[in-house]
């Protein structure tokens, strides 16, 4: 019988305000991807996820 196993890593969010180019650039180029846009603390907010 085969077992298969699989590791689990963590799940990582960043937000980040949509005007912070730089901030974005760094997060696609460390392998995030944005999820969505949503507010937080009421300014404009991106999700990333990796």
């Amino acid at each position: 019988m085969k077992t298969r196993t699989t590791a689990r890593r963590p799940v990582r969010f960043c937000l980040i305000h949509p005007d912070n180019s730089a901030s974005i650039r760094v997060a696609l180029k460390g392998g995030y991807r944005q999820l969505q846009r949503s507010t937080y603390k009421g300014q404009p907010t991106v999700i990333f996820v990796r």
